[in-house]
C-alpha cells in the first residue's frame, strides 16, 4: 500500500502547468494592488502632508486676522502696563534684599551672643 502511495506521489513531481495557465497568473499577480503595509505607509504620509499644510495654513489665517483686530491704541496701554509691572519687579526685589539683609543681621548678632557664651564658659 505505501509503495502505491509513493509512486503516486513521485507521478505527482512531473507534472507541470500549462504555459497559458503560467502566463495568466503572471499577468493576474502583477495587476493586483500593492501589499496592505505601502498603503499604510503612503496614507500615513499624506495624512501628516495634509495636516502640515492645514496647520500652516491655520497659523497664517490667525496671524492676519490678528492683525486686522488689534488695534494700535492697545499696544500704547500694553506698554504703560509693563512699565508699571517693571516698578512694581524693582519694588519686590528691593524688598527681598532687605529681608535678606535683616536675616543677615539677627543671625549675626545671636552668633555673636553666643560667641560670647562660650567665651564665658571657658
Amino acid at each position: 500500500m505505501e509503495n502505491e502511495i509513493f509512486k503516486i506521489l513521485e507521478s505527482a513531481r512531473s507534472i507541470s502547468p500549462s504555459a497559458e495557465f503560467r502566463e495568466r497568473s503572471r499577468r493576474l499577480i502583477f495587476a493586483s494592488t500593492r501589499p496592505k503595509n505601502a498603503s499604510i505607509r503612503e496614507s500615513f504620509f499624506g495624512n501628516f502632508k495634509l495636516g502640515l499644510t492645514v496647520a500652516a495654513a491655520s497659523f497664517a489665517i490667525l496671524a492676519i486676522v490678528g492683525n486686522y483686530f488689534y488695534p494700535k491704541s492697545k499696544e500704547s496701554s500694553l506698554l504703560a502696563n509693563s512699565r508699571e509691572l517693571l516698578k512694581e519687579v524693582e519694588n519686590l526685589d528691593f524688598k527681598i534684599q532687605l529681608g535678606e539683609i535683616r536675616y543677615l543681621d539677627t543671625s549675626a548678632k545671636e552668633i555673636a551672643a553666643l560667641l560670647k557664651i562660650i567665651e564665658g564658659a571657658n
